[in-house]
């Protein structure tokens, strides 16, 4: 068994997404540290985010399915063709392959668990939040990644 007590939040300026800018939202990326028996969870991952007042997470997909909870404020998610306002306790199922993305229509912080069958994630924005000076710019390819590398492992 693996308790994780504490979250390391980074900026959404810092993770260097030239589609993902924005200073005032934060991320945090939850795994299960390997053991020397070699004992522990691989095919999950969490993010713990915090989406500042009117920003947004572009419309992107994934390769793996994703589960959204959304523990605070007021949100307008888009998945495929549906759009929804969703609050507190609304838990959002995301399958493999389909557009979605999140916006904050609150006055106060969106704080949201995003859960992936996966500990890596491949990428596609089909939408923009751009970075200072990538205005104008087509999104980046397709990427992958580890949400180990980007979490906080002792």
């Amino acid at each position: 068994m693996t308790i994780v007590g504490e979250r390391r939040y980074r900026s959404l300026a810092s993770l260097s997404d030239p589609d993902d800018y924005r200073p005032n939202s934060q991320l945090a990326v939850v795994v299960d540290p390997p053991t020397s028996q070699g004992d522990y969870v691989q095919g999950i991952s969490l993010i713990f985010e915090s989406i500042a007042p009117r920003d947004r997470i572009p419309v992107h997909r994934h390769l793996s399915d994703e589960v959204i909870v959304i523990e605070e404020g007021m949100a307008e998610v888009l998945v495929g063709e549906e759009q929804a306002r969703v609050g507190p306790g609304a838990v959002v199922f995301i399958p493999a392959g389909k557009p979605h993305g999140t916006r904050n229509v609150g006055d106060g912080v969106v704080r949201l668990h995003g859960i992936f069958s996966s500990p890596a994630v491949t990428i596609e924005y089909l939408d923009r939040v751009p970075a200072p000076g990538t205005e104008g710019q087509p999104p980046q390819p397709p990427a992958s990644f580890s949400l180990r590398d980007l979490a906080d492992l002792p």
